[in-house]
C-alpha cells in the first residue's frame, strides 16, 4: 500500500472515530450507547455525482421506513467527491442487517446501487467509551 493511501486511510479512519464520538447525531429513543452504527464508505461514478442529491435521497427515504432506523449523516470527501461516508445509526444490529439485505430487492434504490463505482468499507460498529474534545 503507498504510503499517500496508507495516510489517507488513517486518516479518513481517525476522521470517522471523532465524528461518531464527538457528532451531535440525532438520537431519537435511544441513546448512542445503546444502538449500532453503520458506517458505509463508497465511491460514486464519476458520470454521476451531478445526480448524487437526487439518489441519496431515495436512500434517506427508504431508511426512513425501516425498522429500527435511528438517524443517516452524510460525508462528501473534500479532495475526491466522488467518495461518499454514510453514519447510520440503528436500534440493533439486526435492524442495520435486515434493513440491508431489504435494500437489496428494492426497486427505487437501483439508480443508487448502479451510480456506485466501488464500496470502500461497510461495517457495524458500537460506541468505545472514550471521547476526546479537540
Amino acid at each position: 500500500m503507498k504510503t499517500s493511501t496508507l495516510f489517507r486511510s488513517i486518516s479518513l479512519a481517525l476522521l470517522l472515530s471523532t465524528l461518531l464520538l464527538g457528532l451531535g447525531i440525532n438520537c431519537k429513543e435511544t441513546s448512542q450507547s445503546d444502538s449500532i452504527m453503520e458506517v458505509a464508505v463508497y465511491k460514486i461514478k464519476k458520470d454521476q455525482i451531478q445526480n448524487s442529491a437526487e439518489f441519496t435521497k431515495t436512500v434517506d427515504v427508504f431508511l426512513q421506513t425501516r425498522k429500527g432506523f435511528i438517524s443517516i449523516q452524510r460525508l462528501q470527501d473534500v479532495n475526491d467527491p466522488s467518495i461518499f461516508t454514510d453514519l447510520v445509526q440503528w436500534k440493533t444490529k439486526e435492524d442495520a442487517e435486515l434493513s440491508a439485505k431489504a435494500s437489496e430487492t428494492d426497486a427505487s434504490l437501483v439508480p443508487f446501487f448502479e451510480a456506485i463505482e466501488k464500496m470502500i468499507h461497510f461495517g457495524h460498529n458500537l460506541p468505545t467509551n472514550s471521547t476526546t474534545k479537540l
